[in-house]
């Protein structure tokens, strides 16, 4: 590792010291009730239900008031970021809020982002005052804030200086292996470049799969791109034990994830990806360019807002800044440079100092925005596999590489200019270069308005809060209540535009209750509310009851009719009425006397085998031919581009369950032929016209996944791409017969 000198001691702390008081200022903190979140909406609510649940139970796997009343396991979305899980669970030494730690979280990440690129740019031998100014910058990056909380693993990049510090020092043919120098052994490896990369890398690959995804492919590049300048194949191969490391810490991370899913089988719903979605979340070069969405001055966020009003693929908006747009522009003239002139640049120049560095600089942005930009190489790796799909967000790779590029050549031009004048005016102007580069760069990149939603989110908060405690406060520890309509969790969405993640708060707001929504999506014991829109509306009460609800929650803004059909089934059936939220959002009824009556009507035998059946569902599940979504009720509509795609119908009960199977099969063609090959090889097939085929079978559903292939052909026989799954019914013939059986 680096040896800190005195002077490094002090820059390190200045950059720790200016970037906070800089975040102090652009949050405007002094505003905020730091025991709310800054972001109260959308996916900040589960990054909140992770800070939450590490506080409760310890770690984030499993949330047994989630997802009632199996629980949610969060191995069925498996990820490898752990290490902003680490620092809630350390947080949570502190405070068993979850509102204050992850607020405190996202505030650590400036600071902690400013240290480590100071680390990166010293690296790139770029000058105390530079890079003092540029790594703050860096922390400051537009990224930072588009991002915000509701990415906040993303929003905290304090370990991409880290990785990317280590691809220029195989360029610089530095070591990323071997002992220190010490006549003291453990001194030699604690300050060696092995126990550097070690942990360098063992913080990426625990920190974001994405950036760890991102740097090996620079790493990749960067090894090649040395070996056929060098010829130096002991540079090469230690780059590809940097990568193996990488590699092998995600898999370590994701390790129990892979463990639950051998056990418990595959979830191909839960990380749920279409290929296609690669170019929609890339990166353009005028994205790149032009001014950040929430910039200061208004005619230059009207400018990014009529780009983004106008132009496709939006993506999430992905900006470097007026800086690393310079440094943008300069890395690519330096390639032509590089190419068009490199004979007549100066043999001492090509190899070594500040214009190599600059050079290899160029090369790995060039690198990142080929992968990374619209119809890019990333196109090509979605070929293999459709988990990764935001290449957009190598941006905050780009942006400290081009701030790199800058701060290299202001250091040329003021040495340059320097050599004519004394060491006080050197300093002076290095000086004054700092202060105006960290003005300009603070007015542009930051925005002016981070607290004007402080009072009105606080607000909501504490509404929600009350409302919810209410709730609470009603029940008994471990009550369980039902949340419809349902909505797949996590990244799905209801007709109405309502998130999944929206879903979210009751839980976050409580404590002793058990809530059904939240498990991820893909398995029986977690989509069973899903399964009751099937069900006539009258029976939702008699249904909620039978598997175990104390009460039912209806978010009105998920149902087109905000609710009025389904509210006025539960009055009519169990005679309770609403209990509703202050901002009209939700109504509360409280089944609990209906669920007794319910239960006391009922045999012992016929209650466990009504609840087995409710939630322990036959149900269909589509992925990975075909894509769902929720209708306007609730219902699934599943779409897929392939010839002859199969969805599957799933038992995990140990004996069959008679069924009724009802769709409707939409083609892009007026006329052909459906044929629909049933778990037992039976063939359904009907002509149709006007593009649409209805089916209804019964059949009994044996135990475990068994197929069923639908396939549309025109006129001619041809099999057609393009075929929607609608109106899905599947009832379990048995549910109806029990929830009419009283007594």
């Amino acid at each position: 590792m680096i040896r800190l000198r005195r002077s490094d001691v002090l820059l390190y702390s200045a950059a720790a010291v200016l970037s906070a008081v800089l975040v102090i200022i652009t949050l405007q903190l002094w505003r905020a009730n730091l025991s709310v979140p800054f972001t109260y909406r959308g996916d900040a609510l589960p990054v909140g239900a992770h800070f939450k649940t590490v506080i409760e139970e310890g770690w984030y796997e499993h949330q047994p008031r989630l997802g009632a009343p199996f629980g949610q396991y969060y191995s069925d979305f498996p990820t490898a970021d752990n290490l902003h899980l680490i620092a809630a669970k350390f947080l949570s030494l502190f405070t068993s809020d979850w509102g204050t730690a992850m607020n405190v979280y996202y505030i650590a990440g400036f600071i902690l982002t400013a240290l480590t690129a100071v680390w990166f740019l010293r690296v790139c031998t770029i000058s105390r005052s530079l890079s003092l100014v540029l790594a703050v910058l860096y922390s400051l990056a537009p990224y930072h804030f588009i991002r915000g909380e509701s990415h906040l693993w993303l929003a905290s990049y304090y370990t991409v200086p880290l990785a990317l510090g280590l691809s220029v020092l195989l360029f610089q043919r530095r070591p990323l292996w071997g002992w220190g120098e010490s006549r003291h052994r453990m001194v030699r490896i604690i300050m060696s470049p092995t126990m550097r990369s070690v942990v360098f890398l063992a913080l990426l690959g625990t920190s974001s799969s994405y950036y760890s995804i991102f740097f090996l492919v620079l790493l990749a590049m960067s090894g090649i791109a040395v070996l056929i300048r060098d010829r130096n194949w002991r540079v090469f191969w230690g780059a590809a034990g940097a990568g193996l490391l990488t590699v092998a810490v995600m898999i370590i991370n994701m390790l129990p994830d892979f463990l639950y899913q051998l056990e418990h089988g595959q979830n191909l719903s839960g990380l749920e990806r279409s290929r296609a979605e690669t170019e929609f979340y890339s990166l353009k070069l005028v994205q790149l360019l032009l001014p950040w969405p929430g910039h200061r001055l208004e005619p230059l966020a009207a400018l990014r807002a009529q780009y983004d009003s106008f132009y496709l693929a939006v993506g999430e908006q992905p900006a470097l800044g007026v800086i690393g747009a310079v440094g943008l522009v300069a890395a690519f003239v330096l390639i032509v440079i590089l190419i068009v002139a490199r004979t007549k640049i100066p043999s001492e120049h090509r190899t070594g100092g500040s214009w190599s560095l600059l050079g290899n600089l160029s090369i790995l942005v060039f690198i990142a925005f080929l992968f990374s930009t619209l119809g890019g190489l990333s196109t090509v790796i979605s070929f293999a596999t459709s988990s990764l799909r935001g290449w957009n967000r190598m941006s905050i790779l780009i942006a400290l590489l081009c701030l790199a590029i800058v701060g290299l050549l202001l250091d040329l031009a003021r040495r340059r200019w320097g050599s004519g004048h004394g060491p006080r005016t050197q300093r002076t102007v290095a000086a004054l270069l700092a202060v105006v580069l960290l003005g300009v760069g603070f007015y542009d990149q930051t925005p002016g308005n981070a607290g004007d939603e402080y009072a009105s989110n606080e607000a909501a908060y504490t509404a929600d809060a009350e409302y919810f405690s209410t709730i609470q406060a009603s029940l008994p520890t471990g009550a369980m209540v039902l949340v419809l309509p349902y909505i797949p969790f996590p990244e799905s969405s209801a007709a109405t535009g309502l998130l999944a993640s929206d879903q979210l708060i009751p839980y976050l707001h409580t404590s002793t209750v058990r809530w059904s929504n939240a498990g991820i999506k893909g398995r029986p014991t977690t989509d069973w509310p899903g399964q009751l829109a099937m069900y006539p509306t009258d029976l939702t009460a008699v249904l909620a009851s039978a598997a175990g609800s104390d009460g039912i929650l209806v978010d009105r803004a998920g149902l087109a009719d905000s609710g009025r059909e389904l509210e006025a089934a539960i009055v009519k059936a169990s005679g309770t009425s609403a209990f509703t939220s202050p901002n009209g959002r939700f109504a509360y009824f409280d089944i609990a006397s209906f669920r007794a009556e319910q239960d006391a009507s009922r045999s012992t035998v016929d209650r466990a085998e009504l609840l087995a059946l409710i939630t322990k569902p036959v149900m269909l599940t589509f992925p990975p031919d075909f894509n769902a979504a929720l209708d306007e009720n609730g219902l699934t509509v599943a779409q897929s581009n392939d010839a002859n795609p199969r969805l599957a119908l799933v038992n995990v009960r140990s004996s069959a369950v008679e069924v009724t199977i009802s769709m409707v099969v939409t083609s892009s063609v007026t006329q052909g032929r459906t044929a629909i090959t049933l778990p037992d090889g039976s063939v359904l097939s009907e002509d149709y016209t006007g593009s649409t085929a209805a089916f209804t079978v019964a059949l009994a559903a044996k135990p475990g996944d068994h197929p069923i292939t639908v396939q549309v052909t025109d006129l001619n026989g041809t099999p057609v791409s393009k075929t929607v799954l609608g109106e899905i019914h599947l009832e379990q013939d048995v549910v109806l017969k029990l929830a009419s059986n009283r007594g």
